[in-house]
């Protein structure tokens, strides 16, 4: 049981370098890392019987490798609770700020003003948040320098106009593939655009923006 608990914990680990020192090279340290932590276990059962002899050595062997797996399990730097956690936070920081750009820079693209001050109440029309939410949203933005607070409301500023106008590029080149390439319905795509939008690396999207100009020129032969 000890060990089992021991390999889960070295499985849930992120990475596994192979170190010369256990074995010459020959096997990557994560196999030895669960018979390490046995020893440690070992070695702190024993030391907790041996200063309190009414304390038996095994159950402190089980807890001391189950305390390990759990802090591996919530800690780990990548793959632990606590990371993927802050991840989804960042992330959800990072969807509020992108949505609430693009709808700035299509509302100034939709009546020809793009620094035209913007309330919440108008914000809100097209895109329905919470108030509270939705001024952190602002206000975090406004540190970026992408939105001015002006007593009217807000406004793009040209850095945020510039980033508006590349979420808005991805969303429709993202459209544009799923339409054109995977033969989706267009009024199927709008929701998954709206969501990949946020993750699509600069990579992806020039091969994205290569792959639909390849396209245009086979339609026009």
């Amino acid at each position: 049981m000890v060990c089992t608990l021991s390999r889960l914990q070295t499985i849930y680990t992120d990475e596994y370098p192979t170190n010369d020192l256990y074995c010459a090279g020959c096997l990557p340290s994560y196999y030895l890392m669960p018979k390490q932590n046995c020893m440690l276990a070992g070695l702190v059962g024993s030391f907790v019987s041996y200063m309190a002899p009414a304390m038996p050595t095994g159950p402190w062997i089980v807890i001391t490798i189950s305390l390990i797996a759990y802090g591996s399990f919530l800690l780990s730097p990548r793959r632990g609770l606590l990371a993927r956690r802050i991840q989804q936070r960042k992330h959800q920081r990072k969807t509020l700020t992108e949505n609430i750009l693009k709808l700035f820079y299509e509302l100034g693209e939709a009546d020809g003003h793009f620094y035209k001050s913007r309330t919440l109440d108008t914000i809100r029309q097209y895109r329905p948040l919470p108030a509270g939410k939705l001024l952190q949203g602002l206000k975090r933005l406004q540190k970026q320098n992408m939105l001015q607070r002006e007593r009217a409301g807000w406004v793009l500023t040209t850095a945020g106009k510039n980033k508006g106008e590349e979420i808005s590029r991805l969303h429709r080149l993202w459209e544009l593939y799923l339409t054109h390439y995977l033969k989706i319905k267009p009024d199927h795509v709008h929701e998954d655009a709206e969501s990949i939008e946020h993750v699509i690396t600069p990579a992806l999207a020039e091969e994205l923006g290569s792959l639909m100009k390849l396209h245009t020129k086979q339609k026009k032969k």
